[in-house]
């Protein structure tokens, strides 16, 4: 009797055992339940971030572009390498090269899920530029892309500007010699 009293015993304390593992996985289950989701929208907002910051860079790129040339570059690679067309390219106006979106890394013409932002030129002053975001299609600027929109006025302002102080520099030099 005694024998199987302990067998009993035994029993039990692996059915003890089994139960707490069992109630160790639950609680596991239910706070990887509720820290995955919050895990996942933190590094959704990261490559957000990353994303319009990159993208801010490439506007900075394109108006310097455009004060220089007075055209929007035909396209991103414009900007590191210069296009025939180019009137009086300064370049490169950005630091990094282009990297096709197949492949990871720091480049300039791609967002945080690697896919190349499109240039949409609106018209002679204003365009966009676009990441198609997380979901990696184009929403036509809706849903979960990100679209930076911008003008150049200024900077063919202050292009006129400026040459209009070289001429009027060049009437005041000349009205001088008389």
């Amino acid at each position: 009797m005694v024998a199987l009293d302990a067998r009993n015993r035994g029993n039990k304390e692996r059915g003890a055992l089994i139960l707490n593992a069992i109630l160790i996985l639950a609680m596991a289950s239910v706070t990887a339940a509720t820290v995955l989701p919050v895990f996942g929208s933190i590094v959704k907002e990261g490559f957000e971030l990353e994303t319009q910051d990159k993208m801010e860079i490439v506007v900075t790129a394109i108006t310097e572009y455009y004060e220089d040339n007075a055209v929007f570059p035909g396209n991103l690679l414009d900007l590191t390498i210069a296009p025939e067309e180019a009137g009086q390219w300064m370049g490169p106006y950005i630091a990094s090269k282009p990297t096709a979106a197949r492949y990871s890394g720091l480049s300039y013409n791609v967002d945080s899920w690697r896919t190349e932002f499109r240039l949409n030129i609106i018209d002679n002053w204003t365009a966009e530029l676009q990441s198609y975001g997380p979901d990696l299609s184009d929403d036509n600027g809706g849903d979960d892309d990100i679209v930076v929109n911008f003008s150049v006025h200024h900077a063919a302002w202050d292009t006129t500007n400026s040459e209009l102080e070289v001429i009027n520099a060049a009437i005041t030099t000349y009205n001088t010699l008389e």
